[in-house]
């Protein structure tokens, strides 16, 4: 019972260090240091969008 008990939490432990290990993986990306990185296209004037296709097209160029 306690053997069993035992390897219960080491899984359990390694489930988790496994599960922060991922996080902080996901957690350490790129920063969204851009401001129109995250902002509806609705909230953009002409001028905005029309700069974000041309750097769309500059990049698929590349």
């Amino acid at each position: 019972m306690k053997r069993d008990f035992i390897r219960i939490l080491i899984a359990l432990l390694a489930v988790g260090v496994l599960f922060v290990g991922l996080l902080w993986w996901l957690n350490t990306g790129e920063d969204a240091t851009d401001p129109l990185d995250c902002v509806y296209l609705s909230e953009l004037t002409d001028e905005e969008i029309t700069d974000l296709l041309i750097k769309k097209a500059e990049m698929e160029n590349q």
